[in-house]
C-alpha cells in the first residue's frame, strides 16, 4: 500500500507541474499507444538531413542556431515515447538526442523513412558530456544539493538509469545509419565560439537556408541563461523575465525540486518595460517584460514587480554560487569512478564508452584522439582507447 501511496504522488505532482513527457514514459499503455499513432500511413515526407546529439554536447543550442536560419530542426522523441503523428507535421531535421529503446519506435522509422540524407552528428568527449550531464542534473534540484556527496549521488543515479540520454554515439544512429547518404562530425571545436559562424555557414550553403550574423553566442557553457524565463504575477497581472536565447523554453532551475510546479514557456506576445543586468552575469541581457501593454504606464505596479524581481535575483545569485562551487569537472568525475567503492562500476562505463565509441574510431580517428578524458579513464582499467 506504501508503494501505491508513493506513485500516485509521484503521478499527481508530474501531472500538476505539467510533466506529461515524463508521465506517460513511465506508463507502458501509454507509451505503446502514443508511439502507436505513427503507424498510420504518413504523408510523402520530405525531410533534408538528420541532426545526432545527446544531453551535454550543445545540441539544444544548435537546435536555436538552426532555427533561426529557418532549417526546421523537429525532435520525434518525447523521452521514449515517438510524439504522437509526427511525420505529419512539416520539418527539414529530423533530430535524434538519444540511443532508441522503444522497440515499436524502432520499426516504425524503419518502415516510415526511406529518404537518405546527409548525417550531422555532434560530438565531445564521453567524460565531458557526462560532467555537463551531472552538473545540470545538479542545477535542476539545485536547492536540494548540499554536498559533495549529494553531487557523487547525482552523478550515479543518472549514469546506472539514463546513460543513453549521453554518449550512446554509436547505438544513437545503428537503426537509421542506412539512411545516411553522408557523415559531417561536429565537434566542441567546429561549435566553439570562434568557430561557429563558419560552421553555420557552411551548413547553411549546403541546403540553401537563410544565412545570419551570430551577434549573441548561446554556446557559453553557464547555467545562468537556464533560469529563465522566470514567469511571475504582480495583482493578476503577468511578468517575466526573459533572454531570447530562451525562446520557447522552459525555466530550469530547480525544475525537479518543485515537480509539482509549472515553469511554463513563453507563447504569447510581451512588452519589453527595460533591461535588467544581473551581477557577474552582466554580459546577459535580460529583458523584463509585460504581457499586457496598458501595465507599461502603470508605476506602482512596476514598483510591485520590481520587489519580486529582486527576490529572484537574490535566490538565482545564491543559487548559481552554490552551483559554481559544486560543480564536478573531469578529473573529478574520473576520480570518483575509479575509486575503490565505484571501481567495477567505472569498469563497466569504460567498456560502455569504449564501444560508444566505435564509429568514431573506424571513422575519425583523429577526433577520438581529442578525447584525453576518456583516455586517461579508460587506462585505469587498461582499456586502449584509440585501438
Amino acid at each position: 500500500m506504501k508503494e501505491l501511496l508513493r506513485k500516485a504522488k509521484s503521478c499527481y505532482k508530474l501531472v500538476s507541474g505539467g510533466h506529461y513527457d515524463i508521465l506517460v514514459s513511465q506508463i507502458p499503455p501509454f507509451k505503446f499507444l502514443l508511439t502507436a499513432t505513427n503507424l498510420m500511413p504518413p504523408p510523402p515526407l520530405n525531410y533534408r538531413y538528420f541532426l545526432l546529439g545527446g544531453h551535454g554536447l550543445g545540441l539544444q543550442s544548435m537546435m536555436y542556431y538552426f532555427e533561426k536560419i529557418h532549417a526546421s530542426p523537429k525532435y520525434i522523441f518525447l523521452v521514449d515515447v515517438l510524439k504522437p503523428f509526427i511525420f505529419y507535421q512539416k520539418f527539414d531535421g529530423i533530430v535524434i538526442d538519444k540511443e532508441i529503446k522503444n522497440p515499436l519506435a524502432k520499426k516504425i522509422l524503419s518502415s516510415k523513412l526511406s529518404i537518405k540524407a546527409p548525417c550531422y552528428q555532434i560530438l565531445r568527449d564521453p567524460i565531458s558530456v557526462i560532467k555537463s550531464f551531472t552538473n545540470l542534473v545538479m542545477f535542476n534540484r539545485i536547492s536540494k544539493t548540499n554536498t559533495k556527496k549529494d553531487l557523487e549521488d547525482h552523478l550515479l543515479n543518472m549514469l546506472m538509469n539514463v546513460p543513453h540520454m549521453m554518449y550512446h554515439f554509436t547505438s544513437m544512429r545503428k537503426d537509421i545509419e542506412h539512411l545516411f547518404s553522408d557523415m559531417t562530425y561536429f565537434t566542441q571545436q567546429d561549435i566553439s565560439q570562434e568557430n561557429l559562424q563558419k560552421t553555420l555557414d557552411d551548413f547553411s550553403n549546403r541546403f540553401n537556408y537563410k544565412k545570419i550574423k551570430i551577434t549573441e553566442c548561446v554556446l557559453k557553457g553557464t547555467a545562468f541563461p537556464r533560469a529563465f524565463p522566470y514567469i511571475f504575477e504582480v495583482d493578476k497581472e503577468k511578468f517575466a523575465l526573459h533572454l531570447s536565447s530562451r525562446e520557447g523554453k522552459n525555466r530550469e532551475i530547480d525544475v525537479a525540486t518543485f515537480v509539482h510546479e509549472r515553469f511554463p514557456k513563453i507563447t504569447t506576445k510581451y512588452y519589453n518595460i527595460k533591461n535588467i543586468a544581473f551581477q557577474g552575469y552582466e554580459e546577459y541581457d535580460v529583458q523584463f517584460v509585460a504581457f499586457n501593454e496598458k501595465v507599461l504606464e502603470d508605476s506602482l505596479l512596476l514598483s510591485k514587480a520590481q520587489i519580486e524581481i529582486e527576490k529572484y535575483e537574490k535566490y538565482l545569485l545564491s543559487s548559481l554560487e552554490k552551483y559554481n562551487r559544486f560543480c564536478l569537472n573531469e578529473k573529478e568525475i574520473i576520480e570518483i569512478l575509479t575509486s575503490k567503492k565505484y571501481y567495477e562500476f567505472g569498469r563497466k562505463i569504460a567498456q560502455k564508452i569504449y564501444e560508444e565509441s566505435a564509429c568514431i574510431r573506424q571513422e575519425n580517428k583523429t577526433i577520438l584522439q581529442s578525447f584525453m578524458y576518456s583516455k586517461e579513464f579508460l587506462e585505469h582499467f587498461k582499456i586502449n582507447y584509440w585501438q
